[in-house]
């Protein structure tokens, strides 16, 4: 398990920290101590491969790249349905 990123994940629900990270996200990252590897994962914006870093804690942000396209879309499949269940709103892109 990423400690650092879940922990920084959940430093980021306080709005000064999210601003803080809006401004510098790099600065912030480097500061909570991630991996090149959670920062990978941070900055594609791909909840689903948040997740998969957070859980699994790869050290190389190759091993990433290298996840098969059908497990990213599955993922963002999954994130889809929980916005959809938590609010009952659809949103078509």
């Amino acid at each position: 398990m990423s400690v650092a990123l879940a922990d920084l994940l959940i430093e980021l629900a306080d709005p000064g920290k999210l601003g803080e990270f809006n401004r510098e996200p790099e600065a912030v990252m480097e500061t909570a101590g991630l991996t090149q590897t959670d920062k990978f994962a941070l900055r594609s914006k791909i909840g689903g491969l948040i997740r998969y870093q957070v859980q699994n804690d790869l050290q190389d942000p190759a091993e990433l790249e290298g996840i098969r396209k059908d497990f990213v879309i599955a993922a963002l499949a999954l994130d889809v349905i929980d916005v959809i269940t938590a609010t009952d709103v659809i949103v078509v892109a």
